[in-house]
């Protein structure tokens, strides 16, 4: 197996420590590759971020051959946006999970359908709003995210940069996606992963159990 220094994971809460559980995936996997832990799981991630992040620390280097990168794509519908309005204006306790990230002057808040519902600043629930049922249309943003895919994919495998698709409950369609054969793809789906290992039945996000047999899994698949 390759000598891993470094290991990034880049997802949505599927990847993250949210809902109770004591570590996520990555964390395990960190320990059994006894390597350097980045943890980018965070909750409504979208591959927006993903592209954003990965790939900036590719140019500043901090991701390079010795890496390892665990790429878990979300829903392609999901976007993130920087806004100068405070999300938490106006209410009365901060969520204890954020839904955002400050960002310069601003903030960066996290998109996906539906999201108008949960925000507290009314010019950001108006502007997603409109963004909903204005301007996000499912064929063009399906359209960019495989463009998008390919180009980054390709920037990784340009730098020799080792990475593993995680294709958890399907949120890409592997026939509609381009891999190169240095990308590891593994398909982790209600079939072929039981509901035990999950926080709760159907709830799609991984238990204690379920983030360590993910763990394993692409462990054994990197051998």
């Amino acid at each position: 197996m390759h000598n891993y220094k470094k290991l990034v994971v880049a997802g949505c809460s599927v990847s993250d420590r949210g809902g109770g559980v004591d570590w996520c995936y990555g964390d395990k996997l960190a320990e059994l590759l006894d390597a350097e832990y980045d943890h980018q799981g965070v909750i409504i991630g979208s591959n927006d971020r993903i592209f954003r992040v990965v790939t900036n620390r590719v140019i500043e280097r901090h991701i390079d051959s010795s890496t390892l990168v665990v790429i878990q794509y979300s829903n392609p519908l999901r976007r993130e946006f920087w806004t100068c309005n405070e999300p938490d204006a106006g209410r009365p306790h901060r969520r204890p999970i954020p839904l955002e990230e400050p960002y310069d002057d601003g903030w960066l808040i996290r998109y996906k359908p539906n999201a108008a519902r949960w925000q507290v600043n009314k010019h950001n629930k108006k502007f997603f709003e409109l963004y909903e049922t204005q301007f996000s249309n499912q064929r063009f943003v399906y359209e960019n995210f495989r463009a998008q895919h390919y180009a980054f994919m390709h920037m990784l495998v340009a730098h020799h940069i080792p990475h593993v698709f995680l294709n958890a409950w399907e949120y890409f369609d592997r026939r509609q996606l381009t891999f190169t054969p240095t990308s590891l793809v593994i398909n982790i789906t209600k079939d072929n992963f039981p509901e035990e290992l999950q926080q709760k039945p159907g709830d799609f996000h991984f238990s204690n159990e379920g983030h360590i047999e993910i763990a394993n899994r692409i462990y054994s698949a990197l051998q």
